[in-house]
């Protein structure tokens, strides 16, 4: 389907109609006019689904009269294998990273005249911003300093189980590996940016190697650089956030947020720089999502200004949404240092049931503050019980024990 532009003197493609064709080519003209855009007419696609995708295509060609590719176009092509993107294409709106690919997509091409973009490593990647903007399952990406961004779902439904991300690559924006099938993922020392729920919904992903290297991160949201949903080991490196103001409560920096996940920290070092208030560097909140574990078997979790670990502890009925999830933290070994508090069960208003369990059983646990408590559980004044908490065997609490 296409259609004259307003400016009168070029044409889009709008659709692909309710063609059963599964090698789609572009045209370059309509009605004699050069076909420049292409845009996903969606507000149709309730009432005619003509507009919506194909799933007969296997391959698309643009052709090269093509400069500008919007948003949605691609949305509902299950089955396409391969596309071709001509010579003249400049602009690509970053959310067809995400509805371009399926599950069956396994070929990228760029015109070698394209100045704009290439296909490198069989990614899409915008070459002045040196973003890979999109991926397909056969994707490697390029170690030879093309790729210094890797863009907002630009993996999102990425298929394979492992990926060592290269030395070069910068950023890694928002939710770029969400919703994949990773089970391992190798961060590089270059990396100087992870955005929030960057494997959010990646409920296989098991691992994410730091590979002895440090990275520098400053926040960006309240979301922290890494979000937990699934299983989750974090080793083998450092992880230093800085706060750029202060935080509010509901607005709290973190480095590694626990959604209702089971987390494990193996070792290295995990350490939250600046920020007096909601400076958190692991912070262990279930809400609706479930329970949330935190298993700390080593390493050191560190936050020089506020607190090390907080639990989170939430009515499993507040405000009339049954269902939320209790917080669980078991300390085996390693070091948690919070200038504030160490570990911090924070209280929520109204619970008079059980929200969650601290378990010590070996490792260090210190703050400095007088009246603040290495470990302190606040709890609701009218709560019989809000929270179980078991200290033994080697636990070194360098602190008060203090429960509101």
């Amino acid at each position: 389907e296409y259609q004259i532009n307003a400016d009168g003197v070029s044409a889009s493609f709008i659709g692909f109609g309710f063609c059963t064709e599964e090698n789609i080519v572009i045209a370059s003209t309509f009605k004699g006019l050069p076909v420049t855009q292409m845009r996903n007419e969606a507000f149709l696609c309730g009432m005619e689904p003509q507009y919506c995708g194909n799933s007969y295509a296997k391959s698309i060609t643009v052709s090269d009269t093509v400069e500008e590719i919007y948003q949605g176009i691609f949305d509902l092509c299950p089955n396409l294998e391969s596309i071709y993107i001509g010579a003249n294409v400049s602009f690509i709106r970053s959310f067809v990273a995400n509805t371009l690919k399926g599950y069956n997509l396994a070929e990228i091409k760029v015109s070698p005249d394209n100045v704009y973009f290439s296909d490198n490593g069989n990614c899409l990647i915008e070459k002045q911003s040196k973003t890979l903007i999109v991926s397909c399952k056969n994707s490697v990406i390029p170690d030879d300093g093309s790729v210094e961004i890797i863009g907002s779902m630009a993996f999102s439904l990425y298929p394979k189980k492992a990926i060592v991300i290269p030395e070069g690559v910068k950023r890694i924006e928002v939710t770029a590996f969400s919703d994949s099938e990773l089970e391992y993922v190798a961060l590089p020392k270059s990396l100087t940016y992870l955005g929030a729920h960057v494997f959010e919904s990646c409920k296989n992903l098991q691992v994410v190697d730091l590979n002895g290297f440090t990275v520098n991160l400053t926040d960006a949201s309240k979301d922290g650089p890494l979000t937990v949903h699934g299983e989750l080991t974090v080793k083998n490196g450092t992880i230093e956030l800085t706060a750029t103001k202060d935080r509010a409560f509901g607005s709290q920096s973190t480095v590694i947020l626990n959604r209702g996940g089971n987390l494990t920290i193996e070792s290295g070092k995990y350490i939250h720089h600046g920020g007096d208030s909601m400076a958190i560097t692991v912070d262990n909140s279930a809400n609706s999502f479930g329970d949330a574990y935190l298993y700390v078997n080593g390493g050191e979790i560190i936050s020089e200004t506020y607190i090390a670990i907080r639990m989170r502890l939430e009515d499993p009925n507040a405000n009339g949404n049954p269902g939320n999830g209790l917080s669980f933290v078991e300390v085996t070994g390693g070091y948690i240092f919070g200038a504030n508090r160490g570990i911090w069960g924070q209280k929520s208003s109204g619970a008079n049931e059980l929200q969650g369990k601290l378990t010590v059983t070996g490792g260090t646990i210190e703050n400095t503050r007088a009246d603040r408590g290495a470990i302190q559980i606040d709890t609701d004044s009218y709560a019989a019980q809000n929270m179980l908490v078991s200290i033994s065997g080697n636990a070194d609490i360098k602190g008060a024990l203090k429960g509101g």
